[in-house]
């Protein structure tokens, strides 16, 4: 009894894994902007074979069967990324594919198994200190550093490679403080504050897509809460994501119908225009072109809409479809699509949220050094609903 005692104590000082990676990645994305090609590859490669371990262990050794169902849907990806690279090599973008590429768009999907299998192990305190220290960045960067202009306007300095990316942070930043409120483990007043103070530097960075994303969170979130205080739970979640895509749906048609294509565009910086010319180069493929792709890296090409060098679509969905086919887009939505089984009222926030922006711009999807947080999120509210329930969420 002692022995089995002294294990478990030990067990509870040794952090789990998924924490050591997860402060790994957080300094990757801290320190980003100060380290050299030649480390941030190798510390992100590292993480990628860290992550797939977390993930074979809960599939091999916990049986964990939506890890199982989730890596399975990732090898798809894969494979047929090696086919469309293998067996198509006359596509026109071939020479832009590459294992690093690939390796930063599988990343995303690893962490998230990883993540989500060992979300009763990650640790809260770890990811308020997170949340702290990005803010502390983002501010500090604003600060001491010149405007940066984008489109003629001047937003504030990004902390971490680039705005989108610094701006997503953010905005995972500012969920991450409402979910561990929730949770119990933030004052309401800290998260109101942080809260705040994320919607400001939002803002500042003046990322459209990122704020959409924390938008759609935010307000989805809030009709679910909504929906679940007031009507019976098997009631509410069956009425939440028909409601929600019903308004939307007429929010969009509302946004077409009101304004002409010209309109439409340059309010969009020309994302129409690049989705039209997009369309038409995928119309013209052949079937097994468009079924496994061409490989990752392959969607970036030169565009009539941007003049200014090789551009990829500035949308994950199409960017996907684009390198990996049908088979890869499938894939993705049927990974998306069993997250959003697992609890449809508590989990359309964050699967909504993520479409949205993906469907408009490079967004979690494609940006590896903050898609983490997003799986972090998953994992708390999943940890907070069903924890323990996987294997039987079929």
């Amino acid at each position: 009894m002692a022995t089995v005692a002294a294990k478990q104590n030990l067990s509870l000082r040794i952090p789990h894994p998924v924490n050591l990676l997860l402060g790994i990645h957080f300094i990757l994305l801290i320190a980003f902007d100060y380290l050299d090609q030649e480390i941030r590859l190798p510390l992100a490669g590292a993480l990628v074979v860290g992550y797939f371990w977390v993930s074979l262990h809960a599939v091999f050794v916990r049986r964990d069967f939506l890890a199982t169902l989730l890596i399975g849907l990732s090898g798809a990806i894969v494979l047929a990324w090696l086919v469309g690279f293998l067996f198509i090599p006359d596509a026109p973008t071939r020479h832009h594919v590459s294992f690093s590429t690939g390796l930063r768009y599988m990343s995303p999907f690893l962490a998230g198994i990883a993540i989500i299998s060992a979300r009763t192990r990650i640790s809260l305190t770890m990811l308020g200190a997170f949340g702290c220290a990005i803010i502390a960045s983002a501010v500090t960067s604003a600060i001491l550093n010149d405007y940066q202009f984008l489109g003629g306007t001047a937003r504030w300095h990004p902390f971490s490679s680039g705005l989108h990316t610094s701006a997503y942070a953010i905005a995972l930043v500012a969920i991450l403080a409402l979910e561990l409120q929730k949770r119990g483990a933030l004052r309401q007043y800290a998260a109101i504050v942080t809260m705040a103070t994320c919607l400001v530097i939002l803002f500042g960075y003046g990322v459209r897509t990122a704020i959409i994303f924390v938008s759609v969170y935010f307000l989805v979130d809030w009709a679910a809460s909504l929906a679940r205080r007031r009507l019976v739970g098997a009631v509410s979640a069956g009425l939440i994501v028909p409601a929600a895509l019903m308004v939307l749906t007429a929010f969009l048609a509302l946004i077409v119908f009101s304004y002409d294509f010209e309109t439409l565009s340059t309010t969009s910086s020309g994302r129409l225009s690049n989705y039209i010319e997009r369309f038409e180069i995928l119309a013209n493929r052949g079937f097994g072109d468009l079924l496994v792709g061409h490989g990752p890296g392959s969607d970036l090409r030169a565009t009539l809409t941007w003049r200014w060098g090789e551009k990829g679509s500035h949308s994950d969905f199409l960017r996907i479809l684009s390198e990996g086919g049908l088979i890869s887009l499938l894939a993705v939505l049927t990974y998306l699509l069993l997250l959003l089984r697992v609890s449809p009222s508590v989990m359309f926030a964050p699967i909504l949220a993520l479409a949205a922006s993906s469907l408009l711009s490079n967004a979690l999807l494609a940006r590896p050094n903050v898609a983490f947080l997003f799986f972090c999120i998953i994992a708390l509210k999943m940890q907070r609903e069903i924890s323990g329930k996987s294997k039987q969420f079929l």
